[in-house]
C-alpha cells in the first residue's frame, strides 16, 4: 500500500490517485482546498487541521498515521512544510519514500521551499524529477541513483479540464497571484500593488488568504483596476488564465500553467526553480518594483514554443516503485 501526504492547493492536482491520502490542512481555507480536492476526486482518508505553524505537530500527526497504516511506500510532494513533514516522518519510521517534484532548485537558500525540497531529497529512497534540469541537479548533488525524470504531473492534471472555452473577455484583462513570504513583506505588497495601479488594463486577483490578511492589517490600497475574488476551484482557474492575455505571478503552478496555455507571466521573484521557463522567454523575473513591474507589461517576447511533458507521470512512478 502506498500513503501520500498532501497538505496544499497544488499537491491535490499531483497525488497519486491510488494511494492513501493524508491531507495534513496547512492550506485550510475552503477555497484553497476543500474546493480542489473535489475537483481533482481526491478524498483524503486522513485530515490533520495542521498549519505550517504548527510543523511539529504536523510531523507527529503523520507518523501516527503511519504506524497505524503501516505502507509498504510513502510519496511526498513539491516544496511546502508538508513535503518536509512527510519526509522527516517517513524517515523516523523506516518507510521507503519517493519525492515527487524532486531537483528542482532555485539555488536561494533564504527560501524556505528551497530547503524543504533538499531536505526531501536528501532523506527520499526515490526522487521523481519533472525536468531535465532537475535531474542535472540531483546527479550533480550525488543524489543520481534512486532518480527518475517523469512527465510533469501538474500538466496531467491540467488534462482533466481542457478543452477550454473562450469567454467574452478574452484576451482583455491580466490575471494576478501573490502569495510568496518575501512578496508579502508590507513594503513589497505595497510596491506590487502600485504597479497594478499603474498598469491601464483589468486585472483579475483570486487573493490568497494570507495576502488578504496582510492587506488589511497595513491598509495596503488595491487599485481600482484590479477586480479581487476569493480562490476560486482549479476549472476556474485555468479559465482565467487562458482567457488573460498575460499573468504576474509568484507561483510555480501558475507559471507553468500560463506557460503550457501560451500565455506569458511576469514573475515577482528573483530567481525560479523552473529554469526552462524562463530560458524560453516565456517568463520574465521582477522585483517588487511598482515601475517595473508596470513596464515588463509591454515589454516581452517569446523564444520558441512550449515543450509539452508527454506520458503519464503516475504509471512512469508505478513502474518504478514495482520493480523494487
Amino acid at each position: 500500500m502506498i500513503l501520500s501526504i498532501i497538505g496544499t492547493r497544488p499537491q491535490s492536482f499531483k497525488v497519486l490517485p491510488e494511494s492513501v491520502v493524508v491531507n495534513t490542512g496547512q492550506h485550510y481555507d475552503e477555497n484553497m482546498m476543500d474546493t480542489h480536492l473535489k475537483d481533482m476526486k481526491v478524498k483524503p482518508k486522513y485530515n490533520l487541521g495542521c498549519s505550517s505553524d504548527e510543523f511539529g505537530l504536523m510531523t507527529d500527526k503523520c507518523r501516527e498515521i503511519i504506524k497505524k497504516e503501516k505502507p509498504d511506500i510513502g510519496l511526498v510532494y513539491g516544496d511546502t512544510y508538508s513535503t518536509l513533514a512527510g519526509a522527516i516522518a517517513f524517515s523516523l519510521e523506516n518507510i521507503p519514500f519517493g519525492h515527487v517534484e524532486a531537483g528542482l532548485r532555485s539555488h536561494d537558500k533564504t527560501m524556505p521551499e528551497e530547503k524543504n525540497r533538499i531536505l526531501a531529497d536528501v532523506a527520499a529512497t526515490w526522487r521523481f524529477a519533472p525536468t531535465h534540469a532537475a535531474m542535472r541537479n540531483l546527479y550533480e548533488e550525488g543524489l543520481g541513483m534512486g532518480s527518475h525524470h517523469i512527465p510533469d504531473p501538474l500538466f496531467w492534471s491540467l488534462n482533466n479540464f481542457v478543452p477550454l472555452k473562450k469567454a467574452k473577455d478574452f484576451g482583455t484583462y491580466i490575471f494576478a497571484t501573490i502569495h510568496r513570504r518575501d512578496n508579502l513583506e508590507p513594503d513589497n505588497l505595497n510596491a506590487i500593488m502600485e504597479g497594478f495601479g499603474l498598469i491601464k488594463e483589468r486585472i483579475y486577483f483570486p487573493i490568497h488568504p494570507h495576502t488578504k490578511r496582510i492587506i488589511n492589517k497595513h491598509k495596503i490600497k488595491i487599485p481600482k483596476n484590479v477586480e479581487v475574488a476569493k480562490p476560486q476551484s482549479r476549472k476556474t482557474t485555468l479559465s482565467k488564465i487562458y482567457n488573460s492575455k498575460l499573468v504576474i505571478t509568484d507561483s510555480g503552478g501558475i507559471q507553468r500553467e500560463a506557460y503550457w496555455m501560451l500565455r506569458h507571466s511576469l514573475i515577482i521573484r528573483p530567481v525560479s526553480e523552473w529554469v526552462e521557463i524562463v530560458e524560453d522567454g516565456w517568463s520574465t523575473l521582477l522585483p517588487a518594483n511598482a515601475i517595473k513591474i508596470s513596464e515588463a507589461v509591454k515589454e516581452y517576447k517569446h523564444l520558441k514554443m512550449p515543450d509539452l511533458p508527454k506520458g503519464n507521470p503516475y504509471q512512469k512512478i508505478k513502474e518504478k516503485l514495482e520493480d523494487i
